[in-house]
């Protein structure tokens, strides 16, 4: 895991800033926000993510689409049972 002023993985040369950065993910007209750390090289500017924090946000993403979809599956079953 990286960290501010470590040495770019990269270049090797530059240290690392993090910056925090807001992505949402759409998905079936649901917006999910996740606040994820990227890290820029001062000498090459080549920017980029955590490896292990991006695996942590995959599985919430993945959380993310099994809920949308558990819940549309729902709505689906009481429309079919005539409810609405």
């Amino acid at each position: 895991m990286y960290k501010q002023g470590d040495t770019c993985p990269i270049c090797g040369r530059g240290s690392l800033k993090a910056t925090k950065n807001k992505e949402e993910f759409e998905y079936k007209g649901n917006v999910l926000s996740l606040e994820l750390t990227c890290y820029s090289c001062k000498v090459c500017h080549e920017s980029f993510f955590d490896n292990e924090e991006m695996k942590v946000h995959q599985k919430t993403v993945k959380d993310f689409h099994r809920k949308v979809d558990g819940l549309q599956v729902h709505i689906l079953n009481i429309h079919a049972k005539g409810c609405c």
